[in-house]
């Protein structure tokens, strides 16, 4: 099995699921949009047909020695069979692997914070607001009926920092 890349600053966002190709080039037009901020993912796409169908922990299994960036991002059938593309964002440096699903326009939160070290780690139940930092807002996604969907967390930031308990 090949390998995945090992960009020094970026997160990899691998695709496993090749059944949806018009959503896959939807992801990566949204993942690869900044905000009216302008902020955006440091991403590197794998598109990669070898790598369908694999398990997260297979990916994970895959990522060369000494990486440096905390993130992997998952594409796999779950992302591209919603229209709010929930990619899962597993922490990789912690041995737990805790992981979260975040919608692909809100992306670039996750990992710029993480990247930069401003969050703890990506799976809480939802963010809470911090006397030394300024907090993100929760804004959950919306399921057919106006439930929240299970799972999806999309952060909206105040003052471009996150505080995650």
């Amino acid at each position: 099995m090949t390998v995945l890349p090992c960009p020094l600053l970026s997160a990899l966002l691998v695709r496993t699921d090749f059944t949806r190709f018009q959503t896959w080039e939807s992801t990566r037009a949204t993942v690869s949009t900044s905000n009216v901020g302008g902020f955006l993912a440091d991403i590197v796409f794998v598109d990669d047909a070898a790598l369908a169908g694999l398990a997260t922990e297979d990916v994970v299994g895959l990522l060369p020695a000494g990486r440096e960036h905390p993130l992997l991002v998952v594409a796999d059938a779950e992302t591209l069979a919603s229209p709010e593309l929930p990619l899962l964002v597993v922490r990789v440096r912690d041995r737990a692997r805790p992981r979260v699903r975040v919608v692909a326009e809100r992306l670039w939160s996750i990992e710029n914070n993480l990247a930069l070290a401003n969050m703890d780690a990506p799976a809480p139940p939802a963010p809470t607001m911090s006397s030394s930092a300024s907090a993100a807002t929760p804004e959950y996604g919306r399921g057919r009926r106006g439930e929240p969907a299970s799972g999806l967390l999309r952060l909206q930031p105040a003052h471009n920092r996150l505080a995650m308990r």
